[in-house]
């Protein structure tokens, strides 16, 4: 390029002109370049939507009615302001997984209503779990619901725009401290004491990234804990995920126990059983709905209270069993099976080898069975193809994986069609 131009048309794109000379011959180009937008619109392109409470594609767990009902009852007391002390300003709900944690952080986040001002629910799964993305989120969510928050956070990242890129200490000084000071008296007033809640804390960071998952883990209850007792925090916080050693650890220290208020959702709640059997009840409804051949009375009070018992207090397995008993879509007329030999085929395991594994194993391996046997190996390399390519939900790979394996769209489609899909649920039922 010999000579260049520069210059702003009224839309606020630029124009770049130059003359460039190719084989001694001289040509003239423009090249329209979009200016890159205000700071709230690069915030609202780096935020992870799919991770927010209200995403469309999110199959969010939610608690069937009166499930859960005593643990839900206290932490939206907490929640709204009904505990006298004020010490604790920030609850971590853990728990062994299949317990029901991303139900009930669902159905809390909707309790609370307007108590609720953003959310992150961490899905390794679904590849919605780079830390990077996490306060860029929750900022974006907060931006829409507080004006005079959405102009500060603007300024900062019109400033400097690779904050958005930034480590997460440094996001958290520049992209929630620093505007909070910001508020307007108003919106200071209306943030006060509403929630941000965190599910599946866990589940931050690719496993696969050496120790990096677990330090962004104990970073983020660090932020958190130390916003909490400084009090230049407005909010409450809402964490739940397993019990893994780091974050108990994070937990344990003397300013995290100063303002958390620590709750167990145990593997055996002493209504557990109960709660199962309610759900499975209105699953079983809305299946005979679905089926009219269906008898009424099915299925029997024994095979339910069979079914509760395999479920072992576990809500994962019940909701796993209920999706695959439901699901008799998808498979060649030969391997389809209906609700009422779905269900007996979950009572009565094929194989006595089978006994040494737990009921949720048996459950998973007799899914596998019924995947046809021309299928099979396909949807068993997408699978562990799938594993190998970090962070990125399946369906978005479906284009890249067909590709890389040799497989047209409609096979691809084909392998991994129900059951395997249809259940279990890929929602980790918390």
């Amino acid at each position: 390029m010999d000579s260049q131009s520069m210059f702003a048309n009224s839309a606020g794109a630029r124009i770049t002109g130059g003359t460039f000379v190719i084989a001694g011959q001289s040509a003239s180009v423009n090249v329209v370049q979009k200016s890159s937008g205000s700071g709230f619109e690069r915030l609202e392109r780096v935020t992870l939507h799919e991770a927010m409470r209200d995403s469309s594609a999110r199959e969010a767990p939610r608690c069937f009615e009166d499930t859960r009902a005593e643990h839900r009852r206290n932490i939206t007391s907490w929640g709204r302001g009904e505990w006298k002390s004020r010490n604790a300003r920030v609850m971590w709900m853990e728990g062994p997984a299949g317990v029901g944690k991303s139900a009930v952080a669902q159905t809390w986040s909707e309790e609370l209503k307007e108590k609720f001002s953003a959310g992150f629910f961490f899905s390794r799964a679904n590849g919605w779990n780079q830390p990077i993305k996490f306060l860029p989120t929750l900022a974006y969510q907060l931006a829409i619901r507080y004006d005079s928050y959405r102009a500060a956070v603007d300024a900062v990242i019109s400033r400097d725009p690779l904050v958005l890129e930034m480590s997460l200490e440094a996001q958290f000084w520049e992209l929630y401290v620093k505007p909070l000071r910001e508020l307007s008296p108003e919106d200071r007033n209306a943030i006060q004491d509403t929630i941000i809640i965190v599910d599946g804390l866990d589940e931050c960071g690719p496993i696969n990234a050496k120790h990096d998952h677990v330090k962004a883990q104990e970073t983020i209850i660090k932020l958190i804990t130390t916003a909490a007792a400084s009090r230049y925090s407005p909010f409450l916080w809402g964490v739940i995920s397993r019990p893994e050693t780091h974050i108990v650890s994070a937990f344990a220290s003397k300013r995290a126990r100063a303002v958390t208020w620590h709750l167990t959702l145990p593997l055996r709640a002493p209504n557990v059983d109960e709660d199962i059997t309610s759900y499975l009840h209105d699953v079983f409804t809305i299946i005979r709905l679905k089926y009219p051949s269906i008898s009424p009375s099915w299925p029997s009070e024994d095979s339910l209270a069979q079914l509760v018992r395999q479920s072992d207090g576990l809500f994962a397995y019940a909701s796993s069993a209920a999706r695959y008993i439901e699901c008799g879509s998808g498979l060649p007329s030969e391997f389809r099976l209906g609700p009422e030999e779905r269900l007996q085929s979950l009572l009565e395991p094929s194989s006595r080898l089978r006994a040494n594994f737990s009921k949720l194993d048996q459950l998973y391996l007799l899914i596998m069975d019924q995947i046809p046997k021309e299928t099979l190996l396909s949807t068993l390399v997408i699978i562990r193809a799938n594993q190998i390519v970090p962070g990125i939900a399946l369906w978005k790979t479906i284009p890249i994986l067909s590709s890389l394996l040799g497989m047209s769209i409609p096979v691809f489609h084909n392998a991994i069609s129900p059951p395997l899909l249809c259940s279990p649920s890929s929602n980790d039922q918390k």
